[in-house]
């Protein structure tokens, strides 16, 4: 069996110190040599069995279909970390292909992840950010703003156009005025990964580079918060997925039933 994270990943207490603080960390060491090469190799057939109406920078949900996703976000490592942050009782809720081929894909406007989800809310742990792909500026990599977190939920305007990324916009006249300044890109090797905040304000521009840009994101929720529902679609025949709230660590607090492996019989 493939191992997949390395030996020197570690979430120790400057690690999550930094997290708290700055709302985000950058791992130098995550996938194994061996667990990049099958977490590639897994891409590169699903990209050939997507569905023609399946946006590669929106293929949502790929736990429910995927056994190799599914044991990399619950990887007890990950769990570990995690439960560092929200506690024992962890939900599994999202997992978020996204690839940028090269010379293409659309930037993505400053926003913050938890303003947008308006029926997912509680105690959420960070959002893992995984790069397949060497990662950069210019090939269209995050960047994040130290600290931004801190300020909670930011004013918004509402973006007119309907090709737009989001229906509202983060006002940029609340981002620091020095933001050239101080804003970090996830500069990452394949292998690398990046947590942050659900409050982090961020930012992705095109891939303006001559290789991919492919990367990972899961999320986590304590099983006590809002746990709404949403539709996702399978990438392959694009029929509808239901959002499902995995318990993958812990107790069923509520009592809500919640399953624990998509892939249980």
């Amino acid at each position: 069996m493939t191992k997949l994270i390395d030996n020197r990943f570690v979430y120790g207490a400057d690690e999550h110190d930094h997290y708290v603080t700055d709302g985000f960390h950058i791992f130098d060491h995550f996938l194994t040599a061996e667990g990049l090469a099958d977490c590639r190799s897994n891409i590169d057939r699903m990209f050939g069995e997507l569905h023609p109406e399946i946006a590669s920078d929106a293929i949502i949900g790929t736990h429910l279909i995927e056994r190799w996703v599914w044991d990399l976000a619950t990887h007890p490592a990950i769990l570990d970390m995690i439960e560092k942050q929200i506690g024992p009782n962890i939900t599994f809720w999202s997992s978020h292909l996204i690839a940028k081929p090269p010379h293409t894909g659309r930037p993505v406007p400053w926003h913050q992840d938890g303003v947008e989800w308006t029926n997912v809310n509680g105690n959420f742990g960070a959002s893992i950010w995984i790069a397949f792909d060497d990662v950069s500026e210019a090939s269209g990599t995050m960047a994040v703003v130290p600290g931004g977190h801190a300020r909670g939920a930011l004013p918004r305007v509402q973006y007119e156009d309907e090709h737009a990324v989001f229906k509202w916009d983060m006002d940029l006249s609340e981002l620091p005025l020095n933001l050239d300044e101080i804003k970090v890109y996830y500069d990452l090797e394949a292998g690398q990964a990046a947590i942050h905040d659900v409050m982090m304000p961020h930012e992705s521009g095109p891939n303006a580079s001559d290789i991919w840009r492919r990367a990972m994101v899961f999320r986590y929720i304590a099983p006590d918060g809002e746990l709404g529902g949403s539709t996702y679609y399978d990438y392959r025949t694009n029929e509808p997925l239901p959002r499902t709230f995995f318990l993958v660590r812990g107790e069923d607090v509520h009592g809500l039933g919640l399953p624990r492996d998509p892939f249980e019989n």
